[in-house]
């Protein structure tokens, strides 16, 4: 999937380096929350070890989200799962198999990352639920 595509490393970008890049790899920390905004899709990591790292992150953006196959233990993956948003890869076949697909389809990023959006978008609101329930 990059083959023949431009690919810069965050800590190694330039104004002029970035230029006509398609692949921004983000290699450091701090960053991913306020960059996922700017993601045609996301990878979250952590899913090859003992977990995942915030999916949510990511799906509040509107993009859809891969992860590895530990995900189990993690409420949101399979909420962003069984709504189609979270994308489940077990090896970099996968991984190329589903991003061919997003070349494929150029609108199915965007589909999904609604769905990855009205996911979170279905979360909110606890506080309001509680209070509603707290009598004073």
């Amino acid at each position: 999937m990059l083959e023949g595509r431009k690919v810069v490393r965050y800590t190694e970008a330039t104004e002029e380096n970035v230029k006509g890049a398609e692949v921004l790899m983000i290699n450091c920390f701090g960053l991913l929350s306020s960059i996922y905004g700017y993601a045609d899709v996301t990878y979250v990591g952590g899913g090859f070890g003992v977990g995942i790292h915030n999916t949510l992150e990511a799906a509040v953006w509107d993009v859809p989200v891969f992860f590895g196959p530990n995900n189990q233990r993690f409420q949101e993956a399979q909420g962003l799962k069984l709504c189609g948003a979270g994308l489940e890869i077990g090896n970099a076949d996968d991984f190329r198999r589903l991003m061919q697909g997003f070349e494929d389809h150029p609108t199915l990023a965007k589909e999904l990352g609604e769905k990855a959006g009205a996911f979170v978008e279905s979360m909110t609101g606890a506080t309001r639920k509680i209070l509603a329930d707290i009598s004073l």
